[in-house]
Order: structure tokens, then C-alpha cells, then sequence
């Protein structure tokens, strides 16, 4: 059986509604004056840096540049005098390997010692006596410091143009 509200109950139940429907607009309200706050303040900072910037004179900026390149330039020339030359003997590996494959040579055997001082890079190589020559000639001339503290070339046979050997590759010990 359905018992029906009394009077004092309904005004209750219209209270706690009220009640709640004014909590929501109470934490609504709160959040909104948060957000309202925290755009304020970047207003405040965004307009501040504005004047900042409108402020600034051009003679400053070319200044700024000026000083700006001269400190690049300077800290370049000490990564210079302080790595001339990669010394990584992972990246000359993969450098010769690359000068080879742009080649006809067939890369062989290809290790990396890094125990010796300093470290170095030996390739077994095969190819045309043209581009074997090319290669060398380019290593020669590479501007990567490197040396080449052993190599050995011949033949591949005594009627063939193709050379076979071995080369070791480090970089320029100072």
C-alpha cells in the first residue's frame, strides 16, 4: 500500500532539494572563481612580459645576436681544439663502411677494437683495383683525422683486377 507524504515531510523533501540544488551552485560557483583566478594571473604574467617585449629596444636585440654568435663561434672552436675528430670508433666504422658501399667493394669481415690505444676499425675488403684505389685516395683525403696504421693488398688471383686485403683504420693520435 502506497502511503502519501505528510505536509511537514513534503516541506522537507522541498528543503533538502533546495538545499542540494544550492551546494551545486555553491561548488560551481567555486569553481569557476578558481579558474577565473588562475586566468587572471596569466593576464597579469602574459601583459607583464608584453611591456617586457614592447620595451625592448632593437639595439639590444642585434646586441643579444651579436653576442649570441660570438659565443657559438667560440664554444665551436673549443669543441675543436677539444675533439678535432671523431673519436668514437663506432662512427668511423660506420663512415668507412658507407665510403665502401658507395663503391663496388664488398665489405668482409668487419671488427672493432676499442681495447688498443687508440681504438681501431680493420675491414677485409674486395673490389676493382680502380675503386679500391678510389677508396684509398678518399681516405687519404678524408677530413675525419684518420690513419691507417696497417694495410695489406693483392691480387685476388694473377689474372684478376680485383683486389683483395685487409686494412686497419683509427683515427689521428696526437
Amino acid at each position: 500500500m502506497k502511503r502519501s507524504l505528510t505536509a511537514g515531510e513534503r516541506r522537507l523533501l522541498w528543503i533538502f532539494f533546495i538545499l542540494l540544488y544550492l551546494c551545486g551552485i555553491g561548488i560551481a560557483h567555486f569553481m569557476l572563481d578558481q579558474e577565473m583566478q588562475i586566468a587572471e594571473q596569466q593576464v597579469r604574467q602574459y601583459s607583464a612580459e608584453l611591456e617586457q617585449l614592447e620595451s625592448f629596444d632593437v639595439t639590444q636585440r642585434a646586441e643579444l645576436v651579436q653576442t649570441r654568435d660570438t659565443l657559438t663561434k667560440a664554444v665551436q672552436d673549443m669543441e675543436k681544439s677539444l675533439y678535432p675528430r671523431k673519436t668514437r670508433i663506432y662512427d668511423i666504422g660506420a663512415e668507412i663502411k658507407t665510403m665502401l658501399q658507395r663503391r663496388t667493394i664488398r665489405p668482409g669481415q668487419y671488427t672493432l677494437v676499442e681495447e688498443q690505444d687508440p681504438p681501431y676499425a680493420e675491414f677485409e675488403i674486395s673490389g676493382e683495383t680502380p675503386d679500391v684505389m678510389s677508396f684509398l685516395k678518399d681516405l687519404a683525403e678524408t677530413e675525419t683525422f684518420l690513419t691507417v696504421p696497417f694495410y695489406s693488398v693483392k691480387r685476388e688471383d694473377k689474372d684478376s683486377e680485383r683486389l683483395k686485403g685487409v686494412i686497419r683504420i683509427s683515427y689521428e693520435k696526437e
